[in-house]
């Protein structure tokens, strides 16, 4: 029983040590915790959950779950509604500026990236004004994909308002990553 504690202390300084003084990636952040466990539940010690002790933001998120966030963004546009309309929800158009791929199958949309697959059903669909779309994979079932267009009365310019969700810590990159799609929109659409 000695012997194992020790190569559990061995092992476990090993993986918080990499914690700290690494950024990684959330297999590596899952198996310090199923080795922490392991090891408590043996020896009796190890890195309790409620840690004070470090000041680490990844440390912290190990061990606690990231809030998410919704993120509002508005973009203007000089194409009409039907037009952006069209651009949200035509395969041809879709491909053009959101995604490699998409099949749609009534309405359940899989989206493709670099091989990789993402599975949404729209649940609103409102023609020239709204499309809104569910996640298939998504972590809280009250998040969604929400693009609402209407034309501006002062400017006669077509405003977009999209709504999404990520983490805490990731709410800088999802906008950048918008307004990187909403230019190439932009640029297929005619402005």
């Amino acid at each position: 029983m000695l012997l194992v504690c020790v190569i559990m202390c061995v092992i476990l300084t090993i993986s918080l040590i990499l914690l700290l003084v690494s950024k990684l990636n959330f297999c590596e952040k899952s198996s310090f915790l199923l080795i922490n466990g392991l090891f408590i539940s043996i020896c009796g010690i190890g890195v309790k959950k409620n840690v004070h002790l470090f000041n680490n933001s990844d440390l912290h998120k190990v061990f606690f779950v990231m809030e998410r966030k919704k993120i509002e963004i508005e973009f203007i546009f000089r194409a009409s509604p039907a037009i952006l309309y069209s651009f949200l929800t035509d395969p041809a158009t879709l491909v053009r500026w959101f995604c490699d791929e998409v099949d749609i199958q009534d309405d359940v949309y899989t989206f493709s990236w670099d091989g990789s697959e993402e599975i949404a059903t729209m649940v609103d669909d409102i023609e020239e004004e709204r499309v809104r779309f569910k996640w298939h994979d998504a972590d809280d079932p009250d998040e969604y994909l929400d693009f609402k267009m209407y034309k501006s009365n002062i400017t006669n310019e077509t405003v977009m308002e999209l709504t999404d969700f990520c983490d805490d810590d990731e709410v800088e990159e999802q906008k950048d990553l918008w307004e990187t799609q909403m230019k190439k929109l932009r640029v297929e659409c005619g402005g």
